[in-house]
């Protein structure tokens, strides 16, 4: 999965193929943080080109209630989404050596 969007890059072209390589989930403070990588095109993603750029991104767990009129623009990952996903790294977390007996509570 990737983004295709003509992003101009550092070296004076366009990157237009942007994949994810990094998503860190902060619970503690509602937010999901994405760093991207960005190629000329799939072709030199697949071919295990070097990145022309990269982009970082927050995003908050929400709905996000800015108390401002605009606050329905705000990007969010929606809460059951997150819960989706922590969801699943505690069954996984539950079939390693150091968790293997553990149930949940």
């Amino acid at each position: 999965m990737a983004l295709k969007i003509e992003i101009e890059s550092p070296f004076g072209v366009p990157a237009e193929y942007w994949n994810t390589h990094d998503i860190v989930i902060s619970l503690r403070e509602r937010k999901v943080s994405v760093a991207t990588n960005g190629y000329r095109d799939a072709d030199a993603r697949h071919g295990n080109a070097t990145p022309m750029g990269s982009k970082g991104v927050s995003l908050a767990i929400g709905p996000v209630d800015t108390g401002r009129p605009d606050s329905s623009f705000v990007p969010f990952i929606p809460v059951d989404a997150v819960r989706a996903i922590q969801t699943a790294v505690y069954e996984a977390l539950k079939t390693t050596p150091e968790f293997a007996g553990a149930v949940d509570v």
